[in-house]
């Protein structure tokens, strides 16, 4: 989950908690106010009364608000005050809730129960006609600003967003250092700084090594040379056998040193981006010339291949490293098939699609594509990560699928 939905849900969460423990507050606090003006109105009332019964000798009664009799020493009770439900005779005869205040006066020698209800109906009425307004009052307050809130939000994070999306796409083969944007917030800015040094420093050695191993693969071309050619010559001398045999031995190990060497070479200037990359080519046209190629290979382990074209599949590449991606795929097509084996090739608009049958292997389709991983020992492991390399630099995705059969899988990035 973003952050920011987290800020969200939790001020949701938050608000919400506030707005019921609110209303409920509200809702007491205002029914105790209430509650307290009826008493103080049944007081003021009580002194009318006895105020009445002092100066005129006269017992008002007014069912059910008022209710005033002569009661004698012995019936003389506390006073009290409660909330009871009483018929309306008058109206319709429901009950209806009243305040009812109790109490005992002695005047002019003699003890009056008085007895002073409130209706609180309009009381009730009262407290949801101010409560409600003050709850939808509450709740508009709190959406306008959520609402509010996570807009602020939304732009304040918005430049981290963009950041984000500029880290993601940050690659140390494009040679260029990463610009973020300023955000000012101390915070951001301060990670937005380390981030740009970092990726500074890591960019320079990252270049340096690039840089020493392109030197280094080219130095190391010229003594492998040398060896191959002075190896030759001794082979022209009449040598022992034994010499003869080691002397052979070696120039298969110098060609195997001589192509690894290659290899690394070919990886490095594909990661520099050496080959022009301006030319439309239909991959589709190659296949062909390069299964004539590869005939004879194909003839020794007495393979049946399979071509079905439904379509052009075009990329952007130079012939060069078209050549690389179809011979490095055919190769291991071969290599990798069991006698009297199957090739399938299958081309359309969208993709390219090259299966082989053979042994099972524990290679994954993330696995495969790293340098130097190999299931055959006599393999070094590059001629995949070169492929792999290719379809990287010219926005081609590159899958492997395995069933019944070892398929690489070539399709266009969306977009193009």
């Amino acid at each position: 989950m973003k952050f920011i939905s987290i800020i969200n849900r939790n001020y949701l969460i938050t608000i919400s908690v506030l707005l019921i423990i609110l209303s409920i507050a509200a809702f007491f606090t205002l029914k105790r106010t209430l509650t307290e003006e009826a008493k103080e109105e049944l007081l003021e009332n009580k002194k009318s009364i006895i105020n009445e019964i002092e100066s005129r000798n006269n017992l008002p009664n007014l069912y059910p608000t008022i209710e005033t009799v002569v009661i004698s020493k012995s019936e003389v009770v506390e006073k009290s005050i409660k909330k009871v439900m009483i018929k309306d005779v008058l109206d319709d005869g429901e009950e209806e809730p009243f305040l009812e205040y109790k109490s005992i006066e002695s005047i002019n020698g003699n003890y009056y129960a008085i007895t002073l209800r409130k209706s609180l109906i309009e009381y009730e009425e009262l407290l949801l006609a101010i409560t409600i307004p003050l709850l939808l009052l509450l709740l508009l307050t709190f959406i306008l600003s959520f609402l509010i809130t996570r807009r602020l939000n939304k732009k304040v994070w918005n430049d981290f967003e963009h950041n984000l999306a500029v880290l993601r796409q940050f690659s140390f083969r494009n040679s260029e250092e990463i610009k973020l944007k300023n955000t000012n917030i101390q915070e951001f800015d301060e990670i937005n700084k380390s981030i740009t040094d970092l990726t500074k420093k890591l960019l320079v050695d990252y270049q340096a090594l690039k840089k020493f191993s392109e030197n280094a693969s080219h130095e190391i071309q010229t003594p492998i040379s040398i060896i191959s050619v002075n190896l030759e010559e001794m082979l022209q001398h009449n040598i022992p056998e034994q010499t003869f045999q080691l002397i052979v031995n070696t120039q298969q190990t110098l060609k195997r040193l001589s192509d690894l060497n290659k290899n690394l070479l070919l990886l490095t200037k594909i990661e520099n981006r050496q080959f022009s990359s301006d030319e439309e080519i239909d991959i589709s046209s190659y296949i062909e010339s390069k299964i004539e190629e590869f005939t004879p290979l194909i003839k020794s382990k007495n393979l049946k291949v399979e071509v079905t074209n439904d379509g052009v599949f075009q990329v952007k590449m130079s012939s060069e490293l078209v050549d690389i991606l179809l011979n490095n795929l055919l190769s291991n097509a071969v290599k990798h098939n069991s006698i009297s084996g199957n090739i399938y090739i299958e081309i359309s608009k969208s993709e390219l699609k090259i299966c082989n049958s053979g042994a099972s292997n524990k290679l994954t389709n993330e696995a495969i594509f790293n340098r130097f991983t190999k299931e055959n020992s006599q393999s070094y492991g590059l001629g995949l990560a070169i492929v792999k390399q290719i379809c990287n630099t010219h926005n081609i995705a590159i899958q492997y699928r395995k069933s019944d059969f070892h398929c690489f899988v070539l399709s266009r990035c969306s977009g193009l």
